[in-house]
């Protein structure tokens, strides 16, 4: 028999997979769902138990934390996720005042929606899941992601035009960072030797062009063949006709810029 505890935490459960059953996808924030704005968990904890007299802390429904940040002043912002038995991960945020359910989504591996999460959420800059970035750089970041470089990336885009902006991009930029001067690229064609050139003439360069032309090289071709006349009575039979390989270069790289 289940304890008077755990019969709470069930309700409390189902009550969530049925109110994530009703969140909307939009292109925005694929694959993640979202309410029509952020619910207060605790309101949810007080409908799914209200035939009782009891009630559980909505830290107990965390299944683990994504991004908590804190300030000098003790004032403290966390991310952190429910999961559920269906499969689906719930995205909740607190601070000293509420705890709200932002969003859902369905994915095998948590860590892989966590990234995802934070991903979008900067891409909002939070507007899409009801969070809006004011005030201060928080002064200590701690979170279940390993890749710093990925953090310092998400802080950047997050805080953006933000009072915070300055602080985050300085701190993640070394004092002595120098950026890596790479050489510039190559700007010789390849096959020309830029220390022999040589001026032409008008006539030399249009000379040098008909010269080259391979239409004009398989029109002689075939005006040489013409002028042989039909082929000896014992080669025509067997022969099969083919086209001149320049020709049929040229046909297939048509082919191909048309692509």
């Amino acid at each position: 028999m289940l304890s008077i505890a755990r019969q709470r935490r069930v309700r409390v459960i189902e009550a969530l997979e049925l109110r994530a059953k009703q969140f909307r996808s939009h292109d925005d924030i694929w694959p993640f769902r979202v309410p029509h704005e952020p619910l207060d968990l605790e309101e949810i904890i007080e409908a799914a138990l209200a035939d009782e007299e009891g009630w559980i802390q909505p830290d107990s429904l965390r299944s683990r934390s994504v991004l908590r940040l804190e300030w000098e002043g003790g004032d403290t912002w966390e991310l952190w996720a429910i999961a559920l038995p269906s499969g689906i991960h719930l995205y909740c945020d607190s601070d000293s005042e509420e705890t709200r359910l932002l969003a859902s989504v369905k994915r095998g591996n948590p860590l892989e929606a966590d990234g995802f999460f934070l991903e979008r959420l900067a891409e909002s800059r939070g507007r899409h899941f009801g969070i809006e970035m004011e005030g201060p750089a928080p002064d200590r970041v701690r979170s279940t992601i390993g890749d710093r470089d990925f953090l310092a990336d998400v802080f950047v885009e997050l805080l953006e035009d933000t009072e915070a902006s300055q602080d985050v991009k300085s701190a993640t930029r070394a004092p002595d960072f120098r950026a890596e001067q790479k050489p510039m690229p190559e700007l010789n064609r390849v096959g020309v030797d830029l220390n022999r050139q040589r001026p032409l003439a008008l006539r030399d360069a249009i000379s040098l062009a008909l010269e080259n032309n391979k239409d004009i090289e398989v029109a002689r071709e075939n005006v040489r063949i013409a002028e042989r006349g039909p082929l000896p009575a014992g080669r025509g039979v067997t022969e099969r006709r083919t086209t001149p390989a320049a020709a049929r270069r040229r046909v297939y790289l048509g082919e191909a810029f048309r692509l």
